[in-house]
C-alpha cells in the first residue's frame, strides 16, 4: 500500500514454492510495477550484490527501485565514522565495516519513535515521520508516528482471536466484526523476542506471507512492533479497509478487495525513510536521546548536527542548492521554513570556523551567499546558520574545495563540493574515506568544473493506450461493456509531495477486435507535467470501465509507479503488468504511458 508517496508496490508470487506451502502462498503477493530489474542490483561492492541476488531473483522487486547508489551516513562505530548504505523503495542496505555483513536497516523503528541511530548506543532526537505508512500520498492518517508512544502494549500471551481492531482518526479504537471475518485477519502467530519487549500477533495473512520467504523472515522484517490494526483509507482516490502492521524493518498490509496476489503489500519503508531524513526533517531539534551520553569535548560541541533553542521544529534549513566554486569564489542557495535572518560559519580547520559573513540581514526565507576571496585548491568546511527572535538553528557541517594549485604545492585540484540538506542529496562515492575530493592526474592546472546544479525541466506524462482484454470476444461486445464510457483518473507527483499534477480523460475511439477478446483505444490522455528538481516521480492511474447492466461492478483497475530521473528521456515507454479486478473476472487491463522531457 504506497504510504505517503506511492502504493506500495508488493512481492511477487513466490511460485516457486513446494506443493506444501500453496496455502501459505495464499497470501503472497504480485508486482505492481516493473522496476527492481537487473538494473539496480548494487555496483561497486561485492557484499550488496550478494545480498540483493540472494533473494531477488526468487522474489522479483523484493528490494523495489534503487533510490541511491552506494553512499556514507554518519555512524559512530563505523570504519572512518561513516557506514556504507544503499536505499531502495523497499528497504536500506547497510555495511557499518569493511568486511562486516549487509544488512537491512531498522527504518520503522527511527519513522516511529523519530530516535535517529547514529551509534551503536547513539540517537538524536527528530520529530517522527508524519508520512502516512499505506495509502495515497493525500492521506493524513495513519502516519508513523501514530504507531509510537507506547499505544500499542505488549501482548503477554498467545491468542487465537482474529483482528478486528479498528485504529480510528481520533487515535482511538474500535472493533468490526465484518474485518474479522476477512480470510487473512484470522490468527496466525505469536512472536515475542527473548526479554518481551516485542511480543505481539502476526494475523494469518502476514504470517503465511512470512513463512514461504526463501530467507529468515526475521532478517528481513524485524519483530512485529505493534498489534496489526485496520485502518480506513484512500487508496487510488477510492475508500479503503487495509490491515497493517509495522515489523521493525518493513511494514505489511493487506487488503482482501484487492485481488488476490496483490492482498499482501510491503510498504515504501526505504522511499519514506529517505524522505523523512533528507527532507522532511533534515534537521529536527538533533538532541541527543535522553540517557545516551557522548563525549563533551569542544570539538563535539561544535560539531552538532544541528543546534536548537527555543521551540523545536519552527524553523528548519532545506533546499539548499549549490551555485558554483573558482579557485577563489563559492555559492550556494537555501531555504528557511520560516523568515529568518542567516549567516555562514567557514575556515579551513573542521569545526573551527575562522570566518563569519551575513547571509541575510533582514528576515526572509530565501537566502544566497557568495564568498569571495578564497585561497585556490584549499578544503574549506562551512556551516549555515537560521535565526529567528525564539529560535536558532545550525545545519550540519560540509565542506568543498577550490579549484587550483593548493598554495606551497604543485598539484593542481580541481573545486568539489558536497551537498549539505538538500531535497535530494546527491551520491558520494562509494569509497571509506567520506567525500573525497576530486583531483587530476595531470601537472597543469585545469579550469574549474563546472557543479551540477538543478536545472528545472518540464517533465510530461501521457496516458496513451488502454488495452482491455477478456476471456472470450462476446465479453467486449457493446452489448456488454460501455467501453466508450471509460475514465482514467490520473496523477503526476513528486515522491513525497502531496501537491499533484491530476486530471481525469474520458476515453473514446476504441477498436474492438471482433476476432481476439481485445479491445484497444486509441484516445490518448492530454499531458501531465510537472517542473521536475530531478527527483523521483510517481505515476498513479485510476480506470474504470462500466457495464451495460448497471447492477454488475464496474471493472475499476488502480496502476503505480516510480518514475525515476534516468527515465526521462524522449519517447520512454511505460507498461503497466495485466491489471484485473476481483469483482470482474475474465478480464485485465494493460496502461501504457510516455513520460518526457517537456
Amino acid at each position: 500500500m504506497g504510504s505517503g508517496a506511492l502504493r506500495s508496490a508488493p512481492f511477487r508470487s513466490v511460485l516457486a514454492m513446494a506443493a506444501g506451502l500453496l496455502l501459505l502462498a495464499t497470501f503472497v503477493a504480485a508486482p505492481a510495477f516493473t522496476h527492481g530489474s537487473a538494473a539496480n542490483i548494487p555496483s561497486g561492492l561485492p557484499a550488496f550484490g550478494t545480498l540483493w541476488s540472494s533473494i531477488e531473483p526468487v522474489v522479483p522487486n523484493f528490494w523495489g527501485p534503487a533510490y541511491q547508489t552506494i553512499f556514507p551516513e554518519q555512524y559512530q562505530e563505523a570504519t572512518g565514522g561513516q557506514r556504507l548504505v544503499q536505499y531502495f523503495d523497499k528497504a536500506r542496505m547497510e555495511q557499518t565495516t569493511a568486511s562486516g555483513p549487509v544488512t537491512n536497516g531498522l527504518l520503522t523503528v527511527e519513522l516511529i519513535t523519530g530516535q535517529r541511530q547514529m551509534g551503536d548506543t547513539l540517537f538524536a532526537a527528530f520529530p517522527p515521520s508524519m508520512l502516512p505508512v499505506v495509502g495515497d500520498p493525500t492521506n493524513s492518517w495513519p502516519p508513523y508516528a501514530a504507531f509510537g508512544a507506547g499505544i500499542f502494549a505488549a501482548k503477554v500471551g498467545k491468542s487465537s482471536d482474529p483482528v478486528g481492531t479498528v485504529y480510528k482518526t481520533d487515535g482511538t479504537f474500535g472493533f468490526n466484526p465484518g474485518l474479522a471475518a476477512a480470510p487473512g485477519a484470522a490468527f496466525g502467530s505469536y512472536q515475542s523476542d527473548p526479554g518481551g519487549r516485542f511480543a505481539h500477533n502476526i494475523p494469518f495473512a502476514f504470517w503465511s506471507y512470512l513463512s514461504a520467504l526463501p530467507i529468515p523472515w526475521l532478517s528481513t522484517m524485524g519483530l512485529p512492533l505493534t498489534e496489526a490494526v485496520w485502518v480506513n483509507v484512500t487508496v487510488g482516490g477510492v475508500a479503503t479497509w487495509v490491515l497493517v502492521q509495522p515489523f521493525e524493518r518493513r511494514v505489511l498490509s493487506y487488503t482482501p478487495t484487492n485481488p488476490l496476489a496483490f492482498q499482501v503489500e510491503m510498504g515504501n519503508i526505504g522511499q519514506h525513510y529517505f524522505q523523512w531524513r533528507y527532507t522532511a526533517s533534515p534537521h529536527g531539534n538533533a538532541s541527543l536521546a535522553t540517557g545516551i551520553t557522548t563525549p563533551t569535548t569542544a570539538a563535539t560541541q561544535a560539531a552538532s548536527t544541528v543546534t536548537v533553542s527555543g521551540t523545536p521544529g519552527v524553523l528548519t534549513i532545506s533546499s539548499v542548492e549549490l551555485g558554483t566554486v573558482t579557485e577563489t569564489t563559492f555559492a550556494l542557495s537555501f531555504k528557511t521554513s520560516v523568515a529568518a535572518t542567516t549567516e555562514i560559519l567557514y575556515g579551513t580547520v573542521s569545526h573551527s570556523y575562522t570566518f563569519q559573513q551575513e547571509i541575510s540581514t533582514v528576515a526572509t526565507q530565501s537566502h544566497q551567499v557568495n564568498l569571495t576571496a578564497l585561497q585556490p585548491g584549499t578544503k574549506y568546511y562551512f556551516a549555515i546558520r537560521a535565526t529567528t527572535s525564539t529560535t536558532a538553528v545550525q545545519a550540519g557541517e560540509d565542506f568543498f574545495t577550490t579549484g587550483g594549485i593548493s598554495p606551497g604545492t604543485g598539484t593542481p585540484r580541481l573545486p568539489t563540493v558536497t551537498p549539505t540538506t538538500t531535497e535530494q542529496p546527491s551520491s558520494p562515492t562509494p569509497t571509506m574515506t567520506p567525500r573525497p575530493p576530486t583531483v587530476t592526474p595531470t601537472n597543469t592546472v585545469q579550469p574549474p568544473s563546472p557543479t551540477p546544479t538543478m536545472e528545472p525541466r518540464s517533465v510530461r506524462m501521457v496516458l496513451t493506450q488502454i488495452i482491455v482484454r477478456a476471456s472470450s470476444p462476446a465479453q467486449l461486445s457493446s452489448s456488454v461493456i460501455l467501453l466508450e464510457n471509460t475514465t482514467a483518473d490520473l496523477s503526476f507527483a513528486y515522491a513525497g509531495s502531496s501537491n499533484a499534477t491530476t486530471g481525469t480523460v474520458q476515453l473514446t475511439h476504441w477498436v474492438r477486435d471482433t476476432t481476439n477478446p481485445i479491445a484497444s483505444s486509441t484516445n490518448t490522455s492530454g499531458p501531465l507535467s510537472l517542473t521536475d528538481k530531478q527527483t523521483p516521480l510517481i505515476l498513479s492511474a485510476a480506470v474504470t470501465i462500466p457495464f451495460v447492466d448497471p447492477t454488475v461492478p464496474s471493472l475499476a483497475v488502480r496502476f503505480s509507479q516510480n518514475v525515476l530521473p534516468s527515465d526521462y528521456t524522449p519517447g520512454t515507454t511505460i507498461t503497466s503488468p495485466p491489471l484485473s479486478n476481483a469483482h470482474t473476472p475474465g478480464y485485465n487491463v494493460t496502461l501504457a504511458f510516455t513520460v518526457a522531457l517537456g
